[in-house]
C-alpha cells in the first residue's frame, strides 16, 4: 500500500514539475527527493544501487540553488558523452550514478518538443565550469534523447525522417550489411576495396569506439564536428514540426543518410544497429545487395530465442528483385525460404563463390582452416565477385 501510494504521490508532483510555475516545480521535486525519492527510485525504476538519503538530499539542494531545473540520475554514464562529469561533485552519488541536470520540458511528445536553437538542455557549460563546444551540446543533446519516450520498434519514424529528406540515398548502390558477428569487419573490407577502385564510398557502422563521428565516414573520413553542427537542426526541426519521436539511432541514420547525399557517394556501405527487419537502416527499400555474415543468439529479448527467428528478424534485409549473400554459419534453410518468400533474384553462399582454403593435417587428411578474420575477409571476396557479375544485368 505504502508502494501504491508512493507511486501516486510521485505522479502527481511529476504533474506538478512539467505543467506548474517554477516554484511549484522546485518545490514539487524537492518533496519528491526528500521524501520518499530514495525508496522510489531504487524500487521502481530499477536503480541496482542503494543510494542514501543523504545523497537525495544533495539532490534536492542542488534544485533549490538551481531555479526549474530538474535532476536525473542514471545508472551508468552511457547517456553523456562526457563520462569524466560524473561523480565530480564534492558528495557525489555512487559510481553507478551520473547526473545529467538541466532544465527540460518533458512531454508526451518527448526529445521532439525541444526548441531548435541550444536552451538549458544544450548549455555551454556544465555545474563544473566545464565547457562545450557546439558539436558536443549537439551530441549531448542526441544522446538524451531516448530519456523522454520508449523506443518503438518499427520503420515509421525513419521512413518520415528520410522522405522528409527527399529520399537522398534512392539512387545510389547500398550494400546492407547485417549479422550477429563479422558485419562490421565486412563493412570495412567492402568500404576500402571499393575506395581503393577511385569509387566515393560512405560508410555506416555502430557503435562508435572513441568518437560519436566514427559512425559515418566518406573514404575514411569522419563527418566533421561543423557538419554534425549543420545538420543536426536541420533533423531535430523536422521531428518537432511532423511529430515525430526519433530514437537516438533513428536520428543518427536520417544524419548518416543526409551526410552521405551532401557528399554525393557512388555507394554506400550499411551496417545494420539490430536485427534488420525493424531496424532503421532498413528504411532504403531497394539495396543493390543484402548480405547476411552470420547468425548466433543475440539480443534474445528483441529478436527472438532461437536462431530460428534470430534469422527471419536478420532475413528482414532481403528485398525483392535483389541478391541475398550469406556466410557459412547460418540456418540456410530460413533464409533460403525468406529469399524465396520476398523474390530474392538469387541466394547465395560465400563458400560456394570463394571456397575457404585447407591444409593437410600430420595424418595427410584435408582439415578446414579455421579464421574468422579470413571468413568475413571472403565474405566481402564474395560480395565483391558478385557485384562484378551483376554489372552486365544491372547497373545498380
Amino acid at each position: 500500500a505504502f508502494q501504491c501510494g508512493s507511486f501516486l504521490l510521485w505522479l502527481l508532483l511529476c504533474f506538478c514539475c512539467i505543467d506548474s510555475t517554477s516554484a511549484s516545480r522546485q518545490a514539487g521535486m524537492s518533496l519528491l527527493c526528500q521524501s520518499f525519492g530514495h525508496r522510489f527510485w531504487t524500487n521502481h525504476l530499477g536503480a541496482r544501487s542503494r543510494t542514501s538519503h543523504r545523497n537525495f538530499q544533495t539532490v534536492s539542494n542542488r534544485i533549490q540553488r538551481r531555479n526549474s531545473s530538474t535532476v536525473l540520475a542514471f545508472q551508468s554514464h552511457s547517456f553523456s558523452n562526457h563520462p569524466k562529469n560524473c561523480n565530480k561533485n564534492k558528495n557525489p552519488l555512487p559510481p553507478s550514478c551520473c547526473f545529467l541536470g538541466r532544465s527540460l520540458t518533458t512531454t508526451a511528445k518527448g526529445a521532439t518538443q525541444f526548441p531548435d536553437l541550444p536552451t538549458d538542455i544544450m548549455t555551454s557549460e556544465d555545474d563544473d565550469n566545464t565547457k562545450y563546444t557546439p558539436y558536443e551540446q549537439w551530441v549531448r543533446r542526441l544522446y538524451m534523447t531516448n530519456l523522454f519516450h520508449p523506443v518503438k520498434l518499427g520503420l515509421q519514424n525513419i521512413q518520415q525522417l528520410y522522405q522528409a529528406l527527399g529520399h537522398a540515398l534512392d539512387n545510389v548502390p547500398v550494400l546492407h550489411v547485417a549479422g550477429t558477428n563479422g558485419k562490421g569487419s565486412v563493412v570495412y573490407k567492402l568500404a576500402s576495396t571499393l575506395q581503393a577502385a577511385d569509387l566515393n564510398v560512405g560508410m555506416f557502422v555502430s557503435p562508435h569506439i572513441s568518437s560519436f563521428r566514427e559512425r559515418m565516414q566518406v573514404n575514411g573520413n569522419y563527418i566533421t564536428e561543423d557538419q554534425v553542427v549543420e545538420w543536426m537542426p536541420r533533423i531535430y526541426q523536422i521531428c518537432e514540426q511532423q511529430d515525430i519521436p526519433a530514437t537516438f539511432f533513428e536520428i543518427t541514420t536520417a544524419l548518416a543518410l543526409l551526410f552521405f547525399a551532401e557528399q554525393k557517394v557512388d555507394v554506400v556501405v550499411l551496417e545494420t544497429g539490430l536485427g534488420g527487419r525493424l531496424d532503421s537502416t532498413n528504411v532504403l527499400t531497394q539495396p543493390t545487395m543484402a548480405i547476411i555474415t552470420s547468425i548466433g543468439l543475440e539480443h534474445t529479448r528483441i529478436l527472438g530465442d532461437t536462431i530460428e527467428l534470430i534469422a527471419l528478424e536478420k532475413g528482414g534485409i532481403i528485398k525483392s528483385g535483389r541478391p541475398v549473400l550469406v556466410g557459412p554459419h547460418v540456418p540456410h534453410d530460413v533464409l533460403r525460404q525468406c529469399a524465396q518468400d520476398k523474390q530474392a533474384s538469387g541466394y547465395y553462399i560465400s563458400d560456394d563463390l570463394v571456397p575457404p582454403p585447407s591444409s593437410s593435417s600430420p595424418d595427410n587428411t584435408e582439415e578446414n582452416l579455421v579464421d574468422y578474420d579470413l571468413e568475413n575477409a571472403r565474405i566481402a571476396q564474395a560480395a565483391l565477385k558478385l557485384l562484378q557479375d551483376m554489372q552486365g544485368d544491372d547497373p545498380q
